[in-house]
């Protein structure tokens, strides 16, 4: 029981000055502070209205608004119904108001703002009725004042100085401010009902603003778990990708080959793929591809070329075009209906004779880098056209013979598109003078992180400052030895 008790005081002194208190109590507290003021300074006008009396007005008012914002903060009472419930208990401060009135008619001012000072912070909330309720209380006990006084034996000194006097003396004036009153109430109806319409559209727009928020923040919720759940399958599928590609350690210790290649994909996967196949009889076949489109299409697409490859790579004695043909017929079956095709390079080298045959099928041409007089070559065929288009269409083959300290360059167009901030393209010309540049260097390609491939690709990278490309890369580079 003593911390019960205890508790109260500092119940009591947020309540006493709670924001609500505080703003509801300048009208009682405005009127009795002109009135204190009239006493002081004009006590015959305040005969009828003893000090006990306003100190009695103001305990009343502060108890009433302590005890309404008591049952609000406890959840007891809707806003709505605080307001009305409040105007209900404060209507006794309406016949204060209007006794004020009654005995200080000079001033009848005052209570009339107190009256508003009182209302002001209820527009928007409270309801008409209690408008009305509260300035027929006013109006009624102030006319019943001047009216009683007529009919009751008083001091005549002392009606005079009423609003029964005023009435005698000022008939025209007495009603002007019962009209006044009447415009007063008209005023705040139609002001506390605009208001209350702001405040219900308001209140409307909050809880759809609310309701959004919480909408917004599942779909932002569900959408992280939806982007999770697609990055852990990325990952998979990069590992799935990655591992369908070709490791060059099978030519690490090659006598006659040494081969580097990188894959860089955009979008974790990508529509880039290249592949060896060792042919047998001393011939190494060499594939590269590059699918239209990005993303998760286009790598299901290069999963797709990787079975074509396997199953028409061919033989030693094969010739490249009609290895693309047997690829194009199958890609066609796979992606005719799927808006997706592919451009693809075939080179096969025979060591043995010495020599390359290649086919191109709309892919960009391989380059090669003659050391011997440290020249730049396209190999290329006439014809090329992309897979999956067309299903008989006729590819061509091309050979040429390989000089000891050849490199030979199939590269994706991801690399030559590749743009610096001003907008250049890399373009096969920078390329070629990569090459040029690398043909004084001794270095051969050794596997993915061969010195070449990784000086053309921190070349690309200065090139590009760093910028993200805009296309899968892929790059294969063959070093022809000599055999001695």
């Amino acid at each position: 029981m003593p911390a019960a008790k205890s508790s109260k005081g500092p119940l009591l002194i947020n309540l006493l000055f709670h924001r609500t208190t505080i703003t509801y109590l300048q009208g009682p507290i405005f009127v009795m502070t002109a009135a204190t003021i009239v006493h002081l300074f004009d006590p015959e006008a305040a005969v009828g209205l003893p000090w006990w009396s306003i100190a009695l007005f103001l305990i009343y008012s502060l108890g009433t608004i302590m005890y309404a914002t008591d049952r609000l903060q406890r959840g007891a009472w809707s806003l709505r119904k605080w307001a009305d419930r409040l105007f209900l208990l404060s209507a006794p401060a309406a016949m204060v108001y209007a006794y004020v009135a009654y005995i200080m008619p000079a001033y009848f001012i005052v209570p009339a703002f107190g009256v508003l000072a009182a209302g002001l912070p209820l527009l928007g909330i409270v309801r008409n009725r209690m408008w009305v309720l509260w300035f027929a209380a006013f109006t009624l006990t102030y006319v019943s004042a001047t009216l009683l006084t007529g009919f009751l034996d008083l001091d005549p000194a002392f009606a005079a100085k009423t609003a029964y006097g005023f009435l005698e003396r000022e008939p025209a004036a007495y009603v002007l401010s019962l009209i006044a009153c009447l415009i007063m109430l008209l005023w705040l109806t139609l002001t506390s009902a605009r208001g209350k319409r702001i405040a219900d559209r308001a209140a409307k727009h909050l809880i759809q603003a609310r309701k959004s928020r919480r909408e917004l923040d599942h779909a932002n919720r569900e959408l992280r778990r939806q982007r999770s759940r697609t990055d852990a399958d990325l990952k998979i599928a990069r590992r799935i990708q990655e591992g369908i590609l070709p490791s060059t350690d099978r030519f690490s210790e090659h006598r006659l080959l040494s081969v580097g290649a990188r894959y860089l994909a955009l979008d974790g996967v990508g529509g880039d793929y290249y592949d060896f196949a060792d042919l047998g009889d001393g011939c190494f076949g060499f594939f590269i591809a590059d699918v239209s489109g990005h993303g998760v299409p286009a790598a299901l697409v290069t999963g797709m070329t990787k079975v074509a490859f396997t199953n028409h790579v061919g033989t030693a004695d094969a010739q490249p075009g009609h290895v693309l043909r047997a690829i194009n017929a199958a890609m066609y079956e796979f992606v005719r209906d799927l808006d997706h095709y592919l451009t693809a390079y075939y080179l096969i080298i025979d060591l043995k004779a010495g020599r390359a045959r290649f086919s191109n099928g709309g892919h960009t041409p391989a380059l090669l880098h003659r050391r011997a007089d440290n020249s730049i070559h396209e190999w290329t065929t006439r014809d090329s056209f992309f897979l999956g288009v067309e299903p008989d269409f006729e590819y061509r083959s091309g050979e040429v013979e390989l000089h000891p300290g050849d490199r030979i360059v199939l590269y994706t167009d991801g690399l030559t598109e590749t743009q610096n901030p001003e907008g250049e393209f890399y373009g096969d010309h920078r390329l070629a003078e990569f090459l040029t540049e690398q043909a004084a260097q001794t270095e051969q390609a050794s596997g993915p992180d061969d010195p070449i491939v990784q000086k053309l690709m921190q070349d690309l990278t200065r090139f590009s400052g760093g910028s993200t490309p805009r296309d899968d890369i892929a790059v294969i580079c063959i070093d022809y030895r000599d055999a001695s």
